[in-house]
């Protein structure tokens, strides 16, 4: 129980820091991720501010020496404050209006544009564009109008986007660096997690030879992982306990069923439990000289419990403990058994019963069986033809109800007569077509096999049944005149 605690613990502190280390991790990718938008759009304002301003510094410095030249002097003086203009390296075109209808002068002279679409590009204001023009109204002693400045935009968009890239590989890097170093933390977290998982399927599979990695994963999944492999060690020592008691068990239960007969007649069987103990059980003995009794119990389910039950019932029958009770009358028997063995005093197990008297003297026998699959029989005709006789009768099965009266018959047998009593795991085979087989199915390999030994007869029921494997206990008693 300590070792099952400590896993415990330990894994709800592994799964707390993965949690939170998650969590923290999300947390910096998102901050990453809103940095470098924020940062863009920073840029991007700075960027858009700074080139606004010095194109309107550069408009109001044209604009103030136009004006005062313009006072001053003459026209041709108009030149020579665009040259100087000219000098900063963003400005495209200068044209200066008359009246604002008329082209006063321009630079460069080739410059070929109208009033009309100066004054479409001064209305945009987006920098998105190739151009980006500002204009002012200017007065002088000599003349008045609008003049036009026309920035590239070119090498600011350039100089921008670089800027930008150079802020988005690095934010980029910057995250790249943080999912490298999540995947490292992780990784050594959930791998060996997902180790743990695979050994826990494996030891599910029943792999018990499998151990999970104490070596990786941090403190807390080492932890999980040697308690993990103790509690395995642990569960592999019970189970090497468990398995040693089953196999001697198992011998008991073999160890109680009858030797074969071979005289007045032959008595053979072959039990095939699905499990080390399962619900099958049998036996046979001489109540007289001349009587043999002769049983097959089949309790529901597999395992100790039902093994349990079977062998008591068997060893009641062997010994004929059964109060009051004649075993040569098999209603008897069937109604006394009944009696002892209800459901509701037995963990709610029931079984079923054949049970038959042969006097070997006379070769009659009286039979009944208690919700069993009933007992057949090959005779042998004088043409050698081979039949098939059904030996049941409908009853219900031991630990229903108490106080049921149950019915029996009488079958003259004779020589050379075979007789097959068994559980209904031969019977009720399933085919690769996950149908159950007919009894014609069942009592035809009856008689195809009934010259052969009984180990011919169960592989060929074997190979009936999908997989070519019994999945339910397997007894069968085969009784030659």
């Amino acid at each position: 129980m300590k070792i099952f605690k400590n896993i415990f613990l330990n894994l709800d502190t592994v799964r707390l820091r993965t949690k939170l280390i998650l969590f923290v991790s999300s947390l910096i990718v998102l901050v990453a991720i809103f940095f470098y938008f924020y940062i863009m759009n920073l840029q991007k304002t700075l960027y858009n501010e700074s080139f606004i301003k010095s194109a309107n510094g550069t408009l109001e410095t044209v604009k103030f020496g136009m004006e005062e030249i313009l006072t001053l002097e003459s026209y041709e003086t108009v030149n020579k404050i665009f040259l100087q203009a000219k000098k900063d390296k963003y400005v495209e075109f200068i044209v200066l209006t008359l009246d604002k209808d008329e082209i006063l002068a321009k630079y460069p002279e080739s410059l070929k544009i109208t009033i009309d679409r100066l004054n479409q590009l001064s209305l945009k204001k987006s920098l998105q564009d190739s151009v980006f023009v500002l204009s002012s109204t200017y007065k002088s002693k000599l003349w008045s109008g609008e003049l036009f400045i026309g920035f590239s935009t070119k090498e600011i968009k350039e100089q921008k986007e670089k800027v930008l890239s150079d802020v988005g590989i690095t934010n980029l890097i910057i995250l790249f660096v943080i999912v490298i170093g999540i995947i490292l933390i992780t990784t050594n977290i959930t791998r060996p997690l997902e180790n743990l998982r695979r050994v826990t399927e494996k030891i599910g599979k029943g792999n018990l030879s499998t151990r999970a990695d104490e070596s990786k994963g941090g403190l807390e999944v080492t932890s999980v992982s040697r308690a993990f492999n103790q509690m395995i060690s642990s569960l592999t020592d019970t189970q090497k306990e468990l398995q040693s008691e089953l196999s001697e068990a198992a011998i008991f239960v073999f160890s109680i069923l009858p030797e074969p007969i071979k005289s007045d007649l032959t008595v053979e069987w072959r039990f095939i439990p699905s499990r080390e103990l399962g619900g099958d059980a049998f036996g046979y003995h001489y109540i007289d000289e001349k009587n043999l009794a002769i049983y097959l119990i089949d309790v529901a389910g597999h395992g100790v419990g039902s093994a349990l039950l079977s062998v008591s019932v068997v060893n009641i029958m062997r010994t004929q403990s059964l109060t009051g009770t004649d075993f040569h009358n098999p209603c008897d028997v069937l109604f006394s058994l009944n009696q002892v063995f209800q459901m509701e005093n037995h963990g709610d197990k029931f079984f079923t019963l054949w049970y038959g008297v042969l006097n070997k003297k006379t070769l009659e026998l009286k039979y009944s069986c208690a919700g069993h699959p009933p007992a057949f029989l090959v005779r042998k005709t004088k043409t050698n033809i081979k039949e098939i006789k059904k030996i049941g009768a409908l009853n219900n099965f031991i630990g229903f109800l108490p106080n049921i009266k149950f019915e029996s018959n009488v079958f003259q047998m004779q020589k050379n007569d075979s007789l097959y009593i068994y559980s209904d795991g031969l019977s009720e085979l399933m085919n690769e077509k996950n149908k159950m087989i007919s009894e014609g199915e069942f009592t035809q390999s009856l008689k195809d096999y009934d010259d052969k030994s009984i180990d011919e007869l169960l592989i060929n029921l074997r190979d009936k049944q999908r997989n070519n494997t019994f999945t339910d206990d397997c007894s069968i008693i085969k009784i030659i005149i």
